[in-house]
C-alpha cells in the first residue's frame, strides 16, 4: 500500500509539473473516472512558453494576427483580434484557454492553435539561414552534395539533382526549399522534417 501511494503521487505531481510547464494558469483537467488528453498534452514540447525567452515570439504572434484576415478564421480567436488594443498577453490567454480543453482532432481551434501557439520549424533551428543570398548557402550546399543522392530523403533527392546538374544547374534549389518550410508547425525532435531542416539549412 505504501508503494501505491508513492506511486500515485509520483505520477500527480509529474502531471501538474508537465501541465504548468507551458503557459502560466493553464488548468488541469481532472475526472475522477479518467483524465482526457487536452490540446496541451497532446502538444506537449512544442508550445511557446510563457518565459521571458518567448516574448519576441508572442509579439510576431501578435502581428501575425493583426494582419491575418482569413475569413474562416476561429470564432474565438476573431474575438481576441477584433480587440480595440489588441495585445501579445490576450493571444498567450487564448493559447493556455485551447491548451486546457479536452483534445478534438476536429475542433476547428486545432488549425488556429498550431499557426499562433506552437513553435514553428524556423524558431526552434536556431541557427537557420534567413539570408537569400546564394554564397550565404555555399556550406550548406556542400554538406547535402557530400552527403550523396542516396542518403538523402526523397524530395532532398530533387534538391541534390538540382545542386548537380551539369546543365542549368540551380545552386537556390535547397535554400528555396528550406525557406519553404521554414513557418511549418514544429512537432517536436523526432519529427523528419524538423530533423532535415535541422541538418541541412544551418549555419556551420
Amino acid at each position: 500500500m505504501a508503494f501505491n501511494a508513492k506511486l500515485a503521487s509520483a505520477i500527480s505531481a509529474g502531471t501538474v509539473g508537465a501541465a504548468g510547464s507551458a503557459y502560466a494558469g493553464m488548468k488541469v483537467l481532472n475526472s475522477p473516472k479518467e483524465k482526457r488528453e487536452t490540446v496541451g498534452d497532446k502538444y506537449k514540447g512544442t508550445l511557446i512558453t510563457s518565459g521571458s525567452e518567448d516574448t519576441e515570439k508572442w509579439g510576431t504572434r501578435k502581428s501575425k494576427l493583426e494582419k491575418d484576415e482569413s475569413a474562416d478564421m476561429e470564432a474565438s480567436l476573431k474575438s481576441v483580434k477584433s480587440k480595440q488594443s489588441l495585445q501579445a498577453d490576450d493571444i498567450k490567454a487564448w493559447c493556455s484557454g485551447v491548451a486546457s480543453s479536452p483534445f478534438d482532432s476536429k475542433s476547428t481551434k486545432i488549425k488556429w492553435f498550431e499557426s499562433y501557439c506552437v513553435y514553428t520549424i524556423k524558431e526552434k533551428v536556431g541557427k537557420f539561414i534567413t539570408d537569400n543570398q546564394s554564397s550565404s548557402w555555399t556550406k550548406a550546399n556542400d554538406a547535402l552534395k557530400n552527403k550523396g543522392k542516396t542518403n538523402l530523403p526523397s524530395h532532398l533527392q530533387g534538391v541534390y539533382d538540382q545542386l548537380t546538374a551539369l546543365q542549368s544547374s540551380d545552386a537556390s534549389a535547397l535554400q528555396k526549399y528550406c525557406h519553404s518550410k521554414q513557418d511549418d508547425v514544429f512537432r517536436g525532435l523526432d519529427d523528419s522534417l524538423y530533423s532535415e531542416i535541422a541538418t541541412y539549412c544551418i549555419q556551420s
